[in-house]
C-alpha cells in the first residue's frame, strides 16, 4: 500500500510490484572503523582524532554533522597508510556552537561515526 500525503488530503493505492530492485550498491560493503576515538570530549576549541587503518587509504574525510545531518565542518587529508593515526581538529575560528554533533571519518573502504559534544 503507498499513501501520499500533501498535509492536507491523503491517496492510498494498493499496486503489486510497485517496487522493482535490480540491482543495489551501499554503505553496506564498507568496514565500519572498529578503533575511533575523539578526545576531549566535550571539547572546547581542538581535540584529536585516534583511528586504525586495516588497509592503506589514497584519502581520508574527516566531516562534522550537526544533529540535523547538516555537515558545518569537513577536513581532507591525503594517503594514509595502515595504522594507527592522530589528526588534530581545531574548531576555535570554525564558528560552529555549542551542541552535540556527529564526526565521521570516510576513507574508500572504511567508514566511523562517533558522538562528539562541542562547548
Amino acid at each position: 500500500k503507498l499513501t501520499v500525503s500533501d498535509g492536507n488530503t491523503t491517496n492510498s493505492r494498493i499496486r503489486e510490484n510497485y517496487i522493482t530492485i535490480n540491482d543495489w550498491t551501499g554503505i553496506s560493503s564498507m568496514k565500519k572503523s572498529s578503533n575511533l576515538h575523539f578526545f576531549p570530549n566535550p571539547l572546547k576549541g581542538a581535540g584529536t582524532l585516534v583511528f586504525s587503518l586495516r588497509e592503506e587509504a589514497s584519502a581520508a574525510v574527516v566531516s562534522l554533522y550537526n544533529f540535523n545531518g547538516i555537515r558545518v565542518w569537513e577536513q581532507q587529508t591525503q594517503f594514509l597508510r595502515t595504522g594507527k593515526h592522530s589528526l588534530m581538529i581545531d574548531f576555535c575560528d570554525s564558528g560552529i556552537p555549542s551542541g552535540i554533533y556527529y564526526l565521521t571519518l570516510q576513507t574508500g573502504k572504511t567508514s566511523g561515526r562517533i558522538k562528539v559534544i562541542v562547548q
